[in-house]
């Protein structure tokens, strides 16, 4: 399994992790991989999710909205 190497956290940032492992019966390396992995899944739904948007508007053409708002602030 590949492995990272993070330097030069901040060090408040160390003792919240430290705090979030003790809380959650975990070592702080556990912490940290389960918070990475969380993120990771995360993006990769967010990401999935953007493309079928994407692709749900390809091809359309939208108006530029600078006159509408420039005329909604002139009232």
């Amino acid at each position: 399994m590949p492995s990272i190497l993070v330097r030069n956290l901040d060090t408040e940032a160390v003792k919240g992790l430290k705090r979030m492992a003790a809380a959650n019966k975990r070592s702080l390396q556990a912490e940290v991989k389960d918070i990475l992995e969380g993120v990771s899944a995360h993006m990769q739904k967010a990401d999935e999710a953007m493309l079928k948007v994407r692709a749900a508007f390809r091809g359309r053409k939208f108006p530029d909205t600078g006159a509408l708002i420039r005329a909604d602030r002139a009232r």
